[in-house]
């Protein structure tokens, strides 16, 4: 065996195996992945939810090759579907150096079932591999349902996977083996064997509680194997191998070892004359970066195996992929572990009262550190993703589907979770990456990198005449010099539903305008290609009917209140009876200060101790036409005040006029002349309450009056990103009910910025639990990434 199995052993650096035949293999790697890739991940707040909550999430854009958060990505598009994939509304967010957040309305129109959600940007429809972000959410049903009885053994997936792809005869052969039951959730067999065509047991295998396992045996010519599996519950299932091919090479790959990695070829003795005239070469590439090496067999050897330092080696996953005169043979996933992948925060909790608990986040590395936080009972059953962080930034560019029970993997890693990873990765097969499409179809620059929306502004009207566009929300304040042409603002990050005002300024006054206003690509049309096997959770119901929210109309009733200031403001007067803010008044065209004073004087003299007093000489002098309602204002209110004066004696000796702090009694007819709608506030007061009556009038300053002499038409955009909003839950009915430990929410916390060896505190609401479980994920300015989950007491 000595004479026929020559084990060469080779510890090279990839520097010094450059190959001129293999430079189609460099050529076309690099040109395919030249354009930058993004990773969109959404930290939602929950999984599952009741009607009436909000979905909260917090998104984070990956750069694929640096793998550090995305700094150019601006347009995010979350889109949201029903359970038959149609399309239920889609959303825009704003992602500012690589992360957004936003928030969804579980309203009335949702129903009971199963939604997805998903995250991509226009500029990924250029590839032909998705890195889309997709899960799978659940609203829970009201009405509780009976279990439905399912035939168990007909819902058990038992698959087969040999290392590198195919399976060779004559020669041994590494299988993982992948069990699942009808949750799609792992198998741990009871035991497992493995028998020949005459039904005789060759070997033996078993499953950890994932479902994952592997065997090695040697494959015998025209032979046909069969795996059986007996589970805890008796049940026996099957599975068979696919034929082994006659000729090629298998591949196994040793990752156990923390500093190197072995990387062994196997062949048989029909497969020899060929490979003598080949060119083998093993490339491990992880898009970014690639290492090279060729293989050149003998007919003396049937085995050749790479022994290669892990530092040489790109961290986080790798492919390897094994070639035969460039042409891909075996393909197998594997993960090199480098504490530089991953940052760890240090959580504390303080009790601060009955209702409230402080949270401290620690961040002890020398690098700014972006996290959000969703806080949950400790038994909730509402928090179920099928991604996290770091499978978002270390698998999801290559593999196919998602990488289940990704905690266990990724939480307190040692060398037994790294080789249960391995054995994980080699039930992933090939990666997504087709090489034919590397060789042959590099990617073409069809869908553009967006960077905002760009407004296009036209009027049928032609003016020459300058043109203001203003929105304080959207921080717009522009003068555009003509419409005669379309005009272009281009970038801009204006809100959907804002308000924006557009005016025509013409001999120094502004008057409305309405101009026609398109936009650039503000929507992008999606399918979801995506199915994922949750766990059967049938019987949760919920014993909460639809969550009103008292907040929902914040947004429609806004009050705001002006502080005064305490010192030489003769509206904060102690004595003022009333007060009055134009802008809250409706001012009929051409009504002046006098009319306003005159009614409101009258008014409240008629209603002073409950005595009416009247003004009946003026009533008679203005039927008998001796004098006119115009032209008698200014006499009749000094006369008011004389006639009051005598019928209530010593109640009021005068009215004074104050206008803006100045003391205008000497001039009352300056009334007659005040327009009303250029007065901010009138209030009336006395100094002493038997003394005399004072009116207090402040006037718009110039500033507020030519504002106020603006005319701009308003228009609400209908298209824009969403608004971030602050964090709010609906009106719990009971925290002690079941329906809310297993479905409740607690707070969200999104936007935690953290610098370097820095700690920051906040506070959340206890809402009556002993424990409170907390969900935290992250990235660190390098791309260092968190994934935490923290109970707190």
């Amino acid at each position: 065996m000595k004479k026929l199995i020559l084990l060469v052993i080779i510890l090279i650096n990839s520097s010094n195996i450059l190959s001129q035949k293999n430079k189609t293999i460099d050529t076309a790697y690099v040109s395919y992945f030249q354009n930058t890739r993004e990773t969109p991940y959404l930290h939602l707040n929950k999984t599952s939810f009741l009607k009436g909550e909000e979905i909260w999430f917090q998104a984070y854009v990956i750069e694929q090759n640096s793998k550090k958060l995305h700094k150019t990505t601006s347009n995010l598009y979350v889109s949201l579907f029903n359970d038959q994939k149609q399309i239920k509304d889609q959303f825009l967010i704003h992602i500012k150096n690589g992360i957004g957040r936003g928030s969804i309305v579980l309203d009335s129109t949702f129903t009971e079932g199963n939604y997805y959600i998903k995250a991509s940007t226009n500029w990924m429809k250029n590839f032909k591999e998705s890195n889309s972000y997709n899960q799978k959410i659940k609203i829970i049903s009201s009405i509780k349902k009976e279990k439905k009885l399912i035939e168990e053994k007909e819902f058990y997936e038992f698959k087969i996977f040999p290392e590198g792809g195919h399976i060779l005869e004559s020669t041994i052969n590494n299988l993982g083996i992948l069990i699942k039951d009808k949750n799609g959730e792992g198998v741990k067999i009871k035991s497992g064997n493995i028998k020949n065509k005459s039904k005789k047991i060759i070997a033996n295998f078993k499953t950890n509680f994932f479902g994952l396992g592997n065997v090695n045996f040697f494959f015998k010519k025209n032979e046909n194997y069969v795996f059986e599996a007996t589970l805890e519950n008796g049940v026996i299932i099957k599975a068979t191998s696919q034929k082994a091919k006659k000729n090629g090479i298998t591949l196994r790959v040793v990752n156990s070892n923390p500093n190197f990695l072995s990387i062994n070829l196997k062949t048989n003795k029909n497969s020899l004359p060929k490979l003598t005239q080949s060119d083998i070469t093993v490339f491990i590439h992880n898009t970014n970066k690639y290492k090279k090496f060729n293989v050149k067999f003998n007919v003396k050897s049937h085995k050749y195996a790479l022994l290669i330092n892990k530092k040489e080696l790109p961290v986080g996953l790798n492919t390897i992929t094994v070639f035969n005169n460039n042409k891909p043979i075996l393909e197998r996933l594997i993960f090199i572990n480098n504490k530089s992948l991953f940052s760890k925060i240090e959580t504390k909790n303080t009790a601060i009262n009955s209702d409230s608990l402080e949270v401290n986040l620690k961040n002890t590395t020398n690098e700014t550190t972006h996290v959000s936080a969703s806080f949950l009972p400790l038994i909730t059953k509402a928090y179920t993703p099928q991604n996290s962080i770091v499978t978002s930034a270390f698998f999801k560019p290559f593999i196919k589907g998602d990488i289940q029970n990704f905690n266990y993997y990724f939480t307190e890693i040692n060398q037994k979770k790294l080789r249960e990873l391995d054995l994980l990765l080699i039930t992933q097969g090939w990666t997504k990456y087709k090489w034919n499409d590397i060789f042959n179809n590099k990617p073409k620059t069809n869908f553009i990198f967006e960077n905002g929306i760009n407004i296009t502004l036209k009027s049928n009207a032609k003016s020459k005449n300058p043109v203001l566009m203003y929105s304080p929300e959207n921080n717009i304040l522009r003068e555009i010099k003509s419409l005669k042409a379309p005009y272009l603002l281009k970038n801009t990050f204006v809100k959907k539903n804002s308000i924006v005002k557009f005016g025509v300024k013409s001999h120094g006054n502004i008057f409305e305008t309405t101009p026609i206003l398109s936009y650039s690509k503000n929507s992008l049309k999606e399918t979801l290609n995506y199915d994922h096997k949750t766990k059967n959770s049938e019987l949760d119901y919920s014993s909460f009917k639809y969550l009103p929210n008292d907040f929902e109309f914040l947004n429609e009733v806004i009050v705001k209140a002006n502080k005064r200031k305490t010192e030489s403001n003769v509206f904060q007067a102690t004595t003022l009876f009333n007060s009055f803010k134009m802008k809250d008044i409706m001012i009929r065209s051409g009504e002046t200060v006098m009319d306003f004073v005159s009614y409101k004087t009258e008014k409240r003299l008629n209603n002073i101790n409950g005595t009416r007093v009247t003004s009946p000489k003026k009533k008679e002098n203005i039927s008998k036409g001796k004098i006119s309602e115009k032209t008698s204002r200014t006499k009749y209110l000094e006369a008011l005040a004389k006639e009051t004066a005598s019928a209530m004696p010593g109640s009021l000796l005068g009215l004074s006029i104050i206008i803006n702090g100045n003391n205008m009694s000497h001039n009352p007819s300056i009334l007659e002349r005040m327009p009303l709608e250029d007065v901010e506030e009138i209030s009336f007061g006395d100094k002493s309450p038997r003394k005399s009556g004072i009116v207090y009038i402040k006037t718009l300053t110039p500033l507020q009056l030519k504002t106020k002499k603006t005319k701009m038409k308003i228009i609400k955009l209908p298209y824009g990103f969403m608004n971030e909003k602050e964090f709010y839950n609906p009106k719990y009915p009971s925290y002690s009910n079941k329906t809310f430990k297993h479905f409740g929410a607690i707070y969200w916390k999104p936007n935690i910025i953290i610098p370097a060896n820095s700690s920051i505190s906040f506070k959340i609401p206890k809402n009556q639990q002993k424990k409170i479980k907390m969900f935290m994920e992250g990235m660190s300015e390098k791309g260092k990434v968190i994934s935490e989950e923290v109970i707190l007491n």
